[in-house]
């Protein structure tokens, strides 16, 4: 039993940050059954706890965490979709654009036809007979 307390004890050196939380669950068990035969192991127990609860904030960062990248996808193809719609007004006002400025000058071609028919209503109506 001694023996069994030491390396438990030992496996603590071991444990890395993605140590399963089942792990440490099964470490409280191995270490409350040891408490049955007298061992004192409040201190193993508690760091235990501090463990899984450490374990506990770091699963809910990691989904807060994974939450956030998947908003930040989202708004980038939000943002891309929208960088496309700009770019596609922008294409629709340059033709607008060329219409209006295609539209201006057959107007002034308009008022120079008007401006040469009044001319020509002038001189035909003041012609000698």
């Amino acid at each position: 039993m001694m023996l069994t307390f030491s390396k438990l004890v030992e496996s603590f050196k071991d444990l890395e940050p993605d140590v399963l939380m089942s792990q440490l669950d099964s470490l409280k068990v191995s270490f409350a059954k040891l408490k049955k035969h007298g061992f004192d192991v409040s201190a193993p127990l508690t760091r235990i706890n501090e463990l899984l609860a450490l374990k506990d904030r770091q699963q809910k960062a990691i989904k807060e965490k994974n939450g956030l990248d998947k908003e930040v996808i989202a708004l980038k193809e939000e943002f891309g979709g929208m960088e496309d719609k700009i770019l596609e007004l922008e294409r629709q006002q340059v033709v607008l654009k060329e219409k209006i400025c295609q539209m201006e000058s057959c107007g002034r071609d308009r008022g120079v036809e008007l401006d040469n028919l009044e001319s020509e209503f002038k001189a035909t109506s003041s012609a000698p007979w």
